[in-house]
């Protein structure tokens, strides 16, 4: 792209967490162009504080909140 040129996406992704990268992921693969807005580094938000809420068999930083992921249904 030439300088000066504006940038032209398909999609806009807010948040390079584990559900925004996957869905970035899965969007090139798909063919389409893809700009991802973190305002932090990667996996710095709820991916990174609510690991225990995705892998309930991860005891870091385990607290009651996250026990939601654990119950069977």
């Amino acid at each position: 792209m030439a300088q000066g040129q504006a940038a032209s996406y398909d999609i806009a992704i807010a948040g390079a967490g584990i559900f925004g990268l996957s869905i970035a992921t899965a969007a090139i693969k798909a063919g389409q162009r893809v700009v991802v807005c973190e305002a932090e580094t990667v996996g710095s938000g709820s991916s990174g504080g609510l690991l225990g809420a995705l892998m309930p068999h991860m005891p870091a930083r385990w607290n009651p909140k996250k026990s939601f992921s654990s119950r069977r249904y």
